[in-house]
C-alpha cells in the first residue's frame, strides 16, 4: 500500500500527466501493467485525490476533509470499486484488454479496468 500518500518512485511520471490534464480527464481510466507494481494503490489514491475537497496545489489529497475522511472508512457516495468476479489468466485478461481497447477506438469511448492483481 502507499504510505503516508506518497506515491511510488515509478508512479511519479503518470501522476504528474494525470496531473497537468486534470481538467480533461475521461470518465475512466485504463490502468495496465505487471502484477506486484501498485496499480491497485495507484487507482485508490488517484480516486481519492480526484474526490478530496481540499487538495494541495499538485492534486494529492490532504487526507483530513469529510471526502477523505469517507473514502478512508470505504463509504464515499460518490466512489465504487469493481473488481472481476473471478482470476483471469494473464493471456486471457491481456486477450480481453485488446478486444476492449478495439472496441474503445472504435467508438471513441474512454474506460476504466483495474486488475486486482497487485
Amino acid at each position: 500500500m502507499i504510505l503516508n500518500n506518497k506515491l511510488y518512485p515509478w508512479q511519479t511520471a503518470i501522476w504528474q500527466q494525470l496531473y497537468q490534464n486534470r481538467d480533461h480527464l475521461p470518465h475512466a481510466i485504463l490502468l495496465h501493467g505487471r502484477a506486484g507494481i501498485g496499480k491497485y494503490d495507484f487507482a485508490r489514491y488517484f480516486s481519492q485525490s480526484l474526490l478530496c475537497t481540499n487538495s494541495d496545489q499538485q492534486s494529492h489529497a490532504c487526507g483530513q476533509c469529510p471526502s477523505c475522511h469517507w473514502f478512508k472508512e470505504e463509504s464515499h457516495p460518490d466512489f465504487r470499486l469493481l473488481s472481476p468476479e473471478q482470476e483471469v489468466e494473464p493471456d486471457e485478461e491481456l486477450s480481453l484488454i485488446h478486444i476492449y481497447a478495439a472496441h474503445l477506438q472504435n467508438n471513441l469511448i474512454h474506460g476504466l479496468s483495474c486488475s486486482t492483481q497487485v
